[in-house]
């Protein structure tokens, strides 16, 4: 199965500009809701993971790829978990700002050394500092979390100090 992620995640990570979207209406409150419910069961027992989701909004509809952006969702989950000790707690906050919403995505890991910050959305980057090499990847999943947002019209950045976690937010337009 991780094989088939990671080939899926290969093809689609072409620059936005060439990506098709499948656009339609999603209710941002049910949309996330059961991405992280989903998302939490798929997990395995490893960790202890406390998961908390703060949606500061009612009734928000955005125009969206459901299928792109909750894999994008699902990935800075995925590495919150994987970068983080075996009590790991992830908060996700979506809030609207102004034509925007904005969904958070802060944890408890080890956190993003300020010299490195500028490359961890550039596509096969991977994190020197820490135990990062310990973790099995091909620096694509930022990547591709920063070329979804664009497609949406939207960013992404993150915010992090080296021992006090990340929080990674995207911002999407309605």
């Amino acid at each position: 199965m991780y094989k088939r992620q990671i080939d899926k995640l290969l093809q689609d990570s072409i620059d936005y500009k060439g990506l098709r979207l499948d656009v339609n209406v999603l209710e941002i409150n049910t949309f996330i809701q059961q991405l992280t419910e989903d998302w939490q069961k798929s997990v395995t027992g490893e960790k202890e993971i406390k998961l908390q989701v703060n949606v500061q909004m009612e009734n928000t509809r955005i125009r969206a790829d459901a299928y792109h952006l909750s894999r994008a969702i699902r990935n800075l989950l995925e590495n919150a978990w994987k970068y983080s000790d075996d009590q790991v707690q992830i908060d996700i906050t979506c809030r609207r700002i102004g034509r925007y919403v904005e969904i958070s995505v802060k944890d408890n890991g080890q956190g993003i050394d300020k010299s490195e910050l500028k490359n961890v959305f550039k596509r096969n980057y991977r994190i020197v500092k820490g135990g990062n090499r310990k973790v099995k990847g091909y620096g694509l999943g930022l990547s591709y979390v920063r070329m979804i947002a664009r497609a949406h019209g939207g960013k992404v950045w993150v915010e992090s100090e080296w021992g006090k976690g990340c929080n990674f937010v995207i911002r999407i337009k309605i």
